[in-house]
C-alpha cells in the first residue's frame, strides 16, 4: 500500500492511498484541524510516525486544548491510532506534543524554521533528522522512543541550504540506491568508489538569484555515518526544469527504488506523475522518469511509427487532433554518428505550426570523451503573460545511437523527459486541456537541422483515468 499526504486548503494534510502506485483513492486528511505546515512521514522500525512543523502551538497539540500562537520552532509528532489499518485512516496528535528544540548548550531554538525532515537510525541506534535552522541545515539526534527529546548534534550538518529557515517546504535526505544506467528497470548494480552517497533534497540553491523557495533542487554527498559529516558535495542541481514544480514528497522502498513526486503548483495545485530518480555516475546527477506501473494506465493505440527520415523542415503527425487529450508517448530518435542533429515536438497541436506547447531539441556532435550537448527549449505561446511559462536548458548525454523522448499529456499537465530523464519539464496546457481540437502529437526535424532526423520508433497510447 502507497500513501501520499500533502498540504491542502490551509487546513490539513490530504491523504491519498494506492494499491499499485497509479489508482488512488483520496481518504479523509490525516492532520486536521491545524496540520497545513511541513514536515515528513516516516517508516520508522516499520511503523508509520508525522514529525511536523506547528506553525502555532495548538496546531500541535490534541484537540480541545490550547496554547500561545506564533511562528515558533515547535514541532509536533503524529502516529496512527490503528497501525493495523492498512489505510492508516485517522491519525491522533501525540499527547506529549509540542517538541521544544535546544541547541547544543541547552538554549531554546528560536532562529528561522522549517519542518522536519524524515527519521532514519544511526550506526548507534539513534534516531536523526534534519532541519532548517536559520542559514543552515541541522542534524538532531534522539534516542527517546517517543521522539520528544532531541540533541541538536551538528548545527552546521549543511550551510547552503537554509536562507533563514525559508528556504524549503521541507527538506528530505535519503541514501542514494546503488549506481544504475539510467534505467529504473536494474536499480541495484555496484557500487563505484567514491560515488556520493546521500541525496539532501528540498534545499534552497545558495546564491542562485532566479531560484524560488521550494523547487525540486538537491545536492549529492557522502555521509559518513560514524562522524555524522556530510561531505563533498556536489553543487545544486534541480530534479527537473522551468520553475513551476515544487519539491513535494519522496521515498526509498527497501527494494531500493526512489520515488518521487513533485508538486505543480501554477495555479491549478496537481502531483506530477510519480517518477523513479536513479543515480546517473557519469555526470553525477539524478534522473527521473515516470515509473514503470504508469504502463497499467495505457489504453488503445493512438499511432505508431518506425525509421521515418524527415530532413529540414519536414514533419509528421503521431495522431491527430480530436482523439485524447490524455496521451503517453515513447519516442526514440537516432542520433547520427559524428554529427549534430535538431528536431521539434508539436504537443496538444491542431496542426505541427499550431500547438499549445513547442518543444527543440539540439543535439549537438560528440565531444571529447563521447559526450553531446542537449539543448533544449520548451515554449507555452498561450500562457499567461503575468507567468510565462517558457524554458530553455542544456544537459550532458553520453554519446549513443539513438536518444528518447517520453510526454505525458492530461488535462491539467503535460510533463517532458527528454534523454531518459536528464532533462525534465512540467507545463501546463491552454483551458487546461479542454480543447480536443488541440490534441495531436507532431513531429518535426528543425529548419536549421544539419542531418536528416530519423525517428527510430514512436508509439502513443490514450490513458485510462487513475482515480479509484
Amino acid at each position: 500500500m502507497w500513501h501520499v499526504m500533502h498540504q491542502a486548503n490551509w487546513t490539513d494534510w490530504a491523504h491519498l492511498v494506492s494499491t499499485d502506485l497509479i489508482h488512488w483513492t483520496r481518504i479523509p486528511s490525516a492532520l486536521f484541524p491545524n496540520g497545513d505546515w511541513d514536515g515528513s512521514l516516516t517508516l520508522l522500525d516499520g511503523k508509520p510516525v508525522i514529525m511536523y512543523d506547528c506553525y502555532n502551538l495548538v496546531d500541535c497539540l490534541p484537540p480541545n486544548t490550547t496554547g500561545p500562537l506564533g511562528d515558533n520552532p515547535f514541532v509536533g509528532v503524529a502516529r496512527p491510532k490503528d497501525p493495523s489499518d492498512q489505510n492508516l485512516t485517522e491519525w491522533s496528535k501525540d499527547q506529549l506534543n509540542p517538541v521544544y528544540l535546544q541547541d547544543t548548550k541547552g538554549a531554546p531554538i528560536t532562529r528561522g524554521f522549517a519542518g522536519p525532515s524524515n527519521l532514519w537510525r544511526g550506526q548507534d541506534g539513534n534516531i536523526n533528522m534534519l532541519m532548517q535552522l536559520g542559514d543552515s541545515i541541522a542534524r538532531f539526534e534522539s534516542s527517546d522512543a517517543r521522539l520528544h527529546n532531541w540533541t541538536e548534534m551538528d548545527p552546521a550538518f549543511f550551510l547552503k541550504g537554509g536562507r533563514g529557515g525559508h528556504g524549503s517546504t521541507g527538506v528530505t535526505f535519503f541514501k542514494l540506491p546503488a549506481t544504475v544506467t539510467g534505467s529504473e528497470s536494474s536499480p541495484l548494480l555496484e557500487t563505484v568508489a567514491n560515488a556520493p552517497t546521500h541525496v539532501l533534497g528540498g534545499t534552497w540553491s545558495n546564491g542562485d538569484p532566479n531560484y524560488n523557495p521550494g523547487l525540486p533542487w538537491y545536492y549529492l554527498g557522502h555521509y559518513d555515518e560514524a562522524s555524522g559529516n556530510f561531505s563533498d558535495v556536489t553543487p545544486a542541481q534541480p530534479i527537473e526544469e522551468g520553475g513551476l514544480t515544487i519539491w513535494s514528497t519522496s521515498h526509498v522502498e527497501a527494494s531500493g527504488r526512489m520515488l518521487y513526486l513533485g508538486w505543480f503548483n501554477y495555479g491549478l495545485g496537481c502531483l506530477t506523475a510519480p517518477r523513479a530518480l536513479t543515480y546517473d555516475p557519469a555526470f553525477q546527477k539524478l534522473l527521473a522518469n515516470p515509473v514503470k506501473e504508469l504502463a497499467s494506465l495505457r489504453t488503445a493505440s493512438l499511432g505508431s511509427l518506425q525509421d521515418v527520415s524527415l530532413k529540414a523542415g519536414e514533419g509528421v503527425s503521431v495522431f491527430g487532433s480530436k482523439n485524447s487529450t490524455t496521451f503517453d508517448l515513447v519516442a526514440e530518435i537516432s542520433l547520427p554518428s559524428g554529427a549534430a542533429v535538431s528536431y521539434g515536438a508539436a504537443i496538444m497541436a491542431a496542426t505541427q505550426s499550431n500547438a499549445e506547447i513547442l518543444l527543440a531539441v539540439d543535439v549537438s556532435k560528440p565531444e571529447s570523451g563521447a559526450i553531446r550537448v542537449v539543448n533544449v527549449s520548451i515554449g507555452v505561446p498561450f500562457s499567461s503573460p503575468r507567468t510565462p511559462m517558457n524554458s530553455t536548458f542544456s544537459f550532458q548525454l553520453p554519446d549513443a545511437a539513438s536518444m528518447e523522448l517520453r510526454v505525458l499529456g492530461d488535462r491539467a499537465i503535460v510533463e517532458v523527459f527528454v534523454g531518459s530523464g536528464r532533462g525534465v519539464f512540467t507545463t501546463a496546457p491552454l483551458a487546461p486541456g479542454k480543447d480536443k481540437s488541440k490534441s495531436g502529437f507532431f513531429l518535426f526535424a528543425a529548419e536549421s537541422s544539419p542531418s536528416t532526423v530519423v525517428i527510430k520508433s514512436v508509439s502513443a497510447w490514450a490513458m485510462g483515468c487513475g482515480w479509484a
